[in-house]
């Protein structure tokens, strides 16, 4: 949902920060996060999709991608047209 206001699709990091934050110590901030998140009545959500997390932000690691991901399995690769839009 945030994609249709921002492409960046990757956090904000402080220099360093990645060194400071990697994968138990960045996944225990993660739940941190989620749980004063949720502490928030205005902020209620059932997930939290982060699409195209690049592995790198800028010469840091990514540490968001230390956190346990499923990959979305419902990509379609062929799609067969009819022949005009009016009868799909």
């Amino acid at each position: 949902m945030a994609m249709r206001f921002c492409d960046y699709n990757a956090p904000s990091l402080a220099p360093g920060v990645s060194a400071r934050l990697k994968g138990a110590t960045f996944g225990l901030l993660w739940r941190q996060i989620v749980q004063r998140l949720r502490c928030e009545t205005d902020l209620k959500f059932d997930l939290i999709n982060l699409e195209k997390m690049p592995d790198r932000v800028g010469a840091q690691c990514n540490p968001m991608r230390a956190l346990s991901c499923r990959p979305h399995r419902s990509g379609a690769y062929v799609t067969q047209l009819g022949s005009d839009w009016a009868t799909l």
